[in-house]
């Protein structure tokens, strides 16, 4: 289950609407699961940007709303390595988060159509226009990281949310600390 997905169920239930709304699962295909929303047989489909850009690029599929803003500050994407990873390697994940951070840079300073037109080779069942349409709408949504250390409060309110819709147990408080590492700082 990815974070679109919790975080669905964590508005749902924030708008009381988490009984009024039935979740069914994509079937892994996602030209049936298309389809089925183009048949009537479901009302939306839940999905990444990236995976529906293509239709919505086509005309087959509408983008109605983005979880980004509703949510809050969550921490989409993020980047797992090992502690004793980290601990032997400092200088290659010192250069990775210096990457990292170039590139959140570089995605602040350019607009969909140039991003699209750099990494394009790197997405050979993509059109321009489909690329184009999933990064207009992640750059929109704010969903690419201002900075590679995800803050304490959007840490914290991630677990709230997760908490909220009993992914989490909130007996067990998630440790910051011990899980979200910068170089120079210590697990």
């Amino acid at each position: 289950m990815g974070t679109a997905t919790l975080t669905f169920r964590w508005l749902l239930r924030q708008h009381g609407l988490a009984d009024a709304v039935t979740l069914l699962p994509g079937s892994g295909d996602e030209a049936r699961d298309y389809a089925r929303v183009a048949a009537g047989d479901a009302d939306y489909a839940l999905h990444s940007m990236h995976a529906l850009a293509p239709a919505i690029a086509d005309g087959l599929l509408h983008s109605v709303a983005n979880l980004a803003q509703p949510c809050g500050n969550v921490p989409w994407s993020a980047y797992i390595a090992r502690a004793d990873v980290m601990q032997e390697k400092p200088a290659a994940f010192a250069a990775f988060t210096r990457a990292i951070a170039r590139a959140l840079r570089w995605l602040r300073q350019h607009d969909a159509l140039e991003v699209a037109e750099q990494i394009q080779s790197r997405y050979p069942g993509y059109s321009l226009a489909a690329l184009v349409v999933g990064i207009a709408a992640y750059q929109q949504a704010q969903v690419f990281a201002p900075q590679t250390l995800i803050p304490r409060a959007d840490f914290d309110h991630f677990c709230q949310l997760l908490s909220d819709i009993g992914w989490l147990d909130p007996a067990l408080p998630v440790p910051y600390a011990a899980l979200v590492t910068h170089p120079g700082e210590t697990a």
